[in-house]
């Protein structure tokens, strides 16, 4: 199915890699992959998995300060601040429509 969606994409780009769509080349990334995801990575996981864009903030937030990144957190919380002030934008310019 892979190689299917890269040929009809490289179609349209009108290239013509066709070792990137070919079989025995996404199966070659495919097996990568599965390497890779069974190594435990060594870095924090976060499942953000039903976790609103605060709350993600928040935990990655923890991690950071955990690992003395203080300047990361600061970022994180400045970007939460601004979706916040972005989606209250929203939610006003919306009211009254149907």
């Amino acid at each position: 199915m892979l190689s299917q969606v890269r040929r009809q994409r490289l179609k349209e780009l009108g290239t013509a890699e066709l070792s990137y769509a070919g079989l025995a080349h996404v199966e070659k990334e495919l097996h990568f992959c599965h390497e890779v995801y069974r190594t435990p990575p060594p870095w924090p996981v976060v499942d953000v998995t039903a976790k609103s864009i605060e709350e993600i903030a928040a935990e990655v937030c923890a991690l950071t300060v955990d690992s003395g990144c203080e300047q990361l957190c600061r970022c994180l919380s400045g970007l939460r601040n601004i979706y916040r002030q972005r989606t209250r934008f929203r939610t006003k310019g919306q009211e009254g429509r149907t």
